[in-house]
């Protein structure tokens, strides 16, 4: 990534969730940020489930931000997210229609590959608490783990004025870190 600050095109990947709907999902990178959007259904029936598909925008933010914290670190440009900047935005959540999700996750250069994070997650939904306990726990499954040390960072809990709940949630990664001393 150069140090230019220019924004990738945006991204689009058009989602056919069922025979009634689509969903239109837009993301965009530049140094300083990534952006997504979501643009759809807020469920939808999904091989006979009811399905939560706005809120898999944030897997999908999770996914692409994690991509990019260990693109950066493997190019030197070491990096982390600033978790208390992240920007949630809901509109037309009624459980009737479409909503419109949008999602502003901030990045900051830091100097060394140890002040660095590679692995971003979440832990959230629409009208309820999260169970960040859970989902911390799972994170630290041994055997199954990416966690180096206890560098886990978490977020508040981010609220749309529609109530979706989001936790934030970053670390440093072993397979990428693990020369990294623990603290």
């Amino acid at each position: 990534m150069s140090n230019d600050s220019k924004v990738y095109p945006n991204k689009q990947a058009n989602t056919n969730l069922s025979p009634k709907f689509s969903a239109k999902v837009n993301y965009s990178i530049s140094d300083e940020y990534l952006f997504f959007s979501y643009e759809g259904p807020e469920f939808a029936v999904v091989n006979g489930e009811i399905s939560d598909t706005a809120h898999r925008l944030s897997n999908f933010a999770s996914k692409i931000t994690g991509e990019q914290l260990k693109k950066r670190y493997a190019e030197g440009n070491y990096s982390k997210v600033d978790l208390t900047k992240i920007v949630m935005k809901t509109e037309g959540m009624d459980n009737e229609d479409s909503v419109l999700y949008t999602l502003k996750i901030p990045l900051v250069r830091v100097k060394n590959k140890c002040a660095a994070f590679t692995s971003f997650d979440h832990s959230g939904g629409w009208n309820h608490a999260p169970d960040i306990k859970k989902r911390l726990k799972d994170l630290k499954k041994p055997g199954k783990t990416t966690v180096l040390c206890n560098s886990l960072r978490v977020s508040k809990c981010y609220k749309t004025k529609e109530n979706l709940q989001e936790y934030w949630i970053q670390w440093k990664n072993k397979q990428m870190q693990g020369e990294c001393p623990c603290k």
